[in-house]
């Protein structure tokens, strides 16, 4: 994520700097923030679980990878027989 968010950093700078290089700078100003905001919506996202659940909020990945598993085969299981 180091990168991700240099590289952002980098092309935010690179494409308020009004020269030949800024178009490109947007294009990839945009793809980089693709992979900054949600990775930033889950730290947030897990800083309210630790605020709110405590040390219980560690289970929640957890459940949430479990509640996958269960649901993903019987999704494709009724995709097969329609």
């Amino acid at each position: 994520m180091t990168g991700n968010l240099a590289r952002t950093i980098l092309s935010l700078l690179d494409s308020l700097a009004q020269n030949e290089k800024g178009h490109d700078a947007r294009e990839q100003l945009k793809r980089s923030l693709e992979l900054v905001f949600p990775f930033f919506a889950g730290c947030l996202a897990g800083a309210v679980a630790v605020a709110h659940f405590g040390d219980w909020a560690w289970s929640l990945p957890v459940l949430l990878a479990v509640a996958a598993l269960l649901l993903v085969p019987a999704a494709r299981s009724e995709l097969r027989h329609s």
